[in-house]
């Protein structure tokens, strides 16, 4: 589990390659969400009934929240690392991101989704995913990288 830190809200760009070396560690934080989503999902879906129970179904309820409140801390906890990178999530369930860089003078989005191995598109800022081009259309020497806006 990582340590919850603030943070989150701050934009910082990247190259292409700066991307390329996330994506393993961005990878693993989003299959953890996504495992953390179905827990906290199933745990909601359990209805308690038993008549007989006496005061063991309140010990019960008790270790359900518990462990309801301890899911949804980890849960947030990798939600606010990816924030803490500076980028956009567009879709948490596709693993969507947007990296923010600079081409030209101008601001750009440098797209990657859960499934893509690598970096491979990017669009403008008001494009979205349907805008998506090939990011090989981009000279690496083009893209200028501030730390922070």
């Amino acid at each position: 589990m990582k340590e919850c830190t603030q943070g989150h809200g701050i934009r910082k760009y990247y190259t292409p390659s700066q991307v390329n070396a996330l994506l393993s560690d961005l990878r693993n934080t989003i299959l953890r969400i996504h495992k953390l989503r179905d827990q906290l999902e199933t745990l909601d879906e359990l209805e308690i009934r038993c008549e007989t129970c006496g005061s063991n179904i309140m010990e019960h309820n008790i270790k359900m929240n518990k462990q309801h409140h301890k899911l949804s801390f980890e849960f947030f906890c990798e939600l606010e690392f990816i924030q803490n990178l500076g980028v956009e999530i567009k879709d948490l369930d596709d693993g969507l991101i947007d990296f923010y860089s600079i081409f030209e003078g101008r601001e750009i989005l440098l797209c990657w989704k859960f499934d893509e191995e690598k970096l491979e598109h990017w669009h403008e800022v008001g494009g979205g995913f349907a805008a998506r081009k090939p990011i090989a259309i981009l000279p690496d020497k083009k893209i200028n990288v501030k730390s922070e806006k």
